[in-house]
């Protein structure tokens, strides 16, 4: 049984190094990464960490027209970088997974219950009064988040199990095939309870609200969203757009509005500082290798923040 990561990125180099230590920590064996016309030197820092084994990169041209996630999903799974059995999930560089029990690593949140697939919600954090980017998603800058009773921004990520009944990826949830059936996959939310109906329709938006949670909805794990992270970082994301969009048919408007909406700095959590000492522990020892720390050096927004 192997445990994969996957993610499409552009542009997102200040954040990698931390995101992918973060998650090898807790459990994830496979950190697969397809990235599209970089500019800021986060492609080749992701070639820096694949030649010492952090990573899995490959570079890839989006066609004319055509939404680069959705490119790189399609080529990925195309490739038969997934096997039956593996254990697969599709997170971005602002989001982690957070189990919540055990030592709330992977392992423990695959064997908390019986499922093929887990469609985890959000908990987004805001910018905790931080102006700029201090370095870290996970460390004691960013305690501030959204309250559990808030029902706002249930979406959320699914971790599945990869088998015939799954025909590809998606951003929020796995394509199914035409074989799916509910009696034989089972499917449920992080509350422990089953996903709702048509969550896995290939007929509906790719990220459908989880619901039917009530005020429990991390009781399994949470997705923790740093979808703002700071003033100056949100700027910066602004000008990459969304990726699940064509570069010329993109919707979404990151504006003011887009940010204080989501900048919720309703309670201060701590949860997830558990795996901050191993996190750096690790992005110290990739440190150590010359490429990565030149090319961390070379990127324009990275900060080495130590414990």
């Amino acid at each position: 049984m192997t445990k994969i990561l996957f993610s499409a990125q552009r542009n997102e180099g200040p954040f990698l190094l931390e995101w992918i230590a973060y998650h090898r920590v807790i459990g994830f064996d496979r950190v697969i990464v397809y990235s599209n016309d970089c500019t800021d030197g986060s492609d080749d820092l992701l070639d820096a960490l694949d030649a010492i084994g952090a990573v899995e990169h490959h570079r890839h041209t989006v066609p004319e027209n055509e939404s680069p996630q959705r490119n790189a999903a399609n080529i990925a799974w195309g490739a038969g970088q997934f096997k039956d059995g593996d254990w697969a999930m599709w997170l971005d560089s602002d989001e982690f997974l957070l189990p919540s029990m055990g030592e709330r690593k992977l392992d423990d949140l695959i064997g908390a219950q019986d499922f093929d697939a887990m469609a985890i919600a959000w908990r987004i954090y805001g910018d905790s009064h931080n102006t700029r980017f201090p370095g870290r998603h996970i460390s004691s800058a960013f305690t501030w988040a959204q309250e559990p009773a808030d029902l706002t921004w249930r979406q959320g990520k699914t971790l599945f199990r990869v088998n015939k009944q799954i025909s590809g990826l998606s951003i929020h949830r796995p394509l199914v095939a035409d074989t799916m059936s509910h009696d034989t996959y089972q499917y449920i939310n992080s509350s422990g309870h089953a996903a709702q109906d048509g969550f896995l329709s290939n007929d509906g938006p790719p990220y459908n609200r989880i619901k039917g949670q009530g005020l429990d909805p991390w009781k399994l794990a949470q997705v923790i969203h740093f979808v703002i992270r700071t003033p100056e970082m949100f700027a910066r994301k602004k000008t990459r757009g969304d990726g699940w969009f064509a570069a010329a048919n993109n919707p979404v408007n990151r504006n003011q509005n887009f940010y204080n909406r989501r900048n919720m700095n309703d309670c201060r959590v701590t949860d997830h500082l558990i795996h901050e000492k191993e996190t750096v522990a690790l992005m110290q020892k990739w440190m150590a290798d010359y490429a990565v720390a030149r090319a961390c050096a070379d990127i324009k927004g990275f900060t080495w923040m130590p414990i």
